[in-house]
């Protein structure tokens, strides 16, 4: 079995679509907490 660039090209595409699929489905749950933790790292740049 080898790999040619194209195939790798559509392995790597699936690959990174599956993450994106699961990062969507992810962020609709950890949209709350990034955003939370998004506005305390913004605090504490505005602290210091």
């Amino acid at each position: 079995m080898f790999l040619t660039p194209k195939i790798f090209e559509l392995l790597s595409v699936l690959f990174f679509g599956k993450l994106f699929d699961m990062h969507v489905v992810s962020s609709n749950y950890g949209l709350t907490v990034s955003s939370s933790i998004f506005k305390s790292k913004t605090n504490n740049l505005v602290l210091i």
